[in-house]
């Protein structure tokens, strides 16, 4: 016997219920993704198939959105704790 790992074999294509474990969720939400077209699959034999590569393609928009979604968020953090200065053209108040 040889200690070489063999890679794993890859499906030809992934059920709603793979996907669902693979992205932590249900397969009702992986189904609905994918009747709103965010993730492309096709029927076969009454069961529902996504291409592997199709469901990488989705898992990298997803890290891109989130990615996107923490630069803001880290944006309008940096922006309230810089600290204001005052308009020009406002009164100042009287004491």
């Amino acid at each position: 016997m040889s200690d070489e790992k063999k890679p794993l074999p890859q499906p030809e294509y992934f059920t709603p219920a793979d996907l669902a474990a693979f992205l932590h969720c249900s397969a009702k939400t992986i189904r609905r993704r994918i009747i709103n077209g965010l993730i492309p699959a096709r029927m076969e034999g009454g069961r529902i198939l996504v291409d592997p590569r199709d469901y990488f393609t989705y898992v990298r928009k997803l890290k891109s959105h989130a990615e996107d979604l923490d630069r803001r968020r880290r944006e309008r953090q940096a922006a309230k704790n810089h600290p204001k200065r005052p308009r020009k053209g406002t009164p100042k108040k009287r004491k």
